[in-house]
């Protein structure tokens, strides 16, 4: 599998090895379509050798896909792949040249400052507008999934009654308890984790990081994790985003301007993996957002991408 854990990429095996056995890439094509049925991924194909090697390799060669096309067998679209070669000086371990991003260093100024979304664990907690009239009121709030941002929102909400224990659940919710007892508890029954089925009535994970950075805040920032096209917006701190969200914890449109930015958009694309048949850049906010380094910018200079932030986002 490739280096990186979030690609969606398979790759041979000299490059998940290079920098283990002192060897370097001298031959790399970071993108190319699975010419046969069944398997919706991408592929990746690399060459290596020990750095002691005799075998003279004058000059690493990158490839880089240009055009591909359909056809009614794998071997009439193998034929319409085309891929373009240039000379580099060194091929890093995430099949790039140029920068070598993944040096890049978590910063202490921007650390703990992201994360993805709320993972709930069973789709008992996600219910439409009908079902929330019907359940008190004060444990129920909006609720958005990465499709939700980046196509039209479907209008869900989730259950959130982690803050209960069992008994105040029962009595003084006893509506959505009674959901909750249909709807969650025999999917947690038969779970292997022993917590799950113990507090069945709870996320699969506290998000305490998350409850604690939003509290007393009125939005953050959004986007989806995997997508074509890279759109950061402000939420309100009243919506749960789920787990195929980042969410930045900064109020601030000034944020939002820096992010929104061709230089961080061409960095996260750059830091971050990659997803799918469709090979869609995925913002993993460790490698994107942790290692970013924000501009010194001015005052001056911060109203104005401020403003241009507010703009953006309405």
């Amino acid at each position: 599998m490739c280096s990186d854990p979030h690609c969606g990429h398979f790759i041979s095996l000299p490059s998940t090895h290079a920098l283990l056995c002192n060897a370097q890439l001298f031959f790399a094509v970071p993108d190319h379509p699975w010419a046969e049925e069944g398997a919706a991924v991408r592929i990746s194909m690399t060459g290596a050798e020990l750095e002691n090697s005799k075998t003279i390799i004058t000059i690493p060669q990158l490839g880089i896909l240009v055009s591909e096309g359909e056809g009614d067998t794998p071997e009439d679209r193998a034929i319409q792949v085309k891929v373009d070669f240039r000379n580099v000086g060194k091929i890093f371990s995430n099949l790039q040249a140029g920068a070598d991003i993944t040096k890049a260093q978590i910063l202490s100024s921007t650390k703990e400052l992201a994360s993805k979304g709320f993972e709930v664990g069973s789709s008992g907690f996600i219910i439409n507008e009908n079902i929330k009239n019907n359940l008190e009121q004060n444990v129920v709030h909006p609720f958005v999934t990465g499709r939700d941002l980046a196509q039209i929102s479907e209008n869900r909400y989730a259950i959130d009654v982690n803050h209960l224990s069992d008994e105040e659940l029962s009595l003084c919710y006893s509506k959505t308890y009674q959901w909750l007892i249909q709807n969650v508890k025999p999917e947690r029954d038969i779970n292997n984790d022993p917590k799950l089925r113990r507090e069945w009535w709870r996320y699969r994970r506290a998000n305490s990081s998350i409850r604690n950075a939003i509290k007393g805040t009125d939005r953050y920032i959004a986007t989806t994790r995997t997508a074509k096209h890279r759109v950061f917006q402000f939420m309100s701190s009243s919506v749960m985003s789920e787990s195929g969200v980042v969410m930045i914890f900064l109020e601030d449109a000034y944020f939002l301007g820096i992010l929104s930015s061709n230089l961080h958009i061409s960095w996260s694309i750059a830091a971050g993996g990659w997803m799918g048949a469709g090979n869609d850049p995925v913002y993993n906010h460790v490698r994107c957002f942790y290692t970013f380094p924000f501009l010194d910018a001015t005052l001056e200079q911060k109203e104005k991408i401020r403003q241009l932030g507010e703009r953006l986002d309405n």
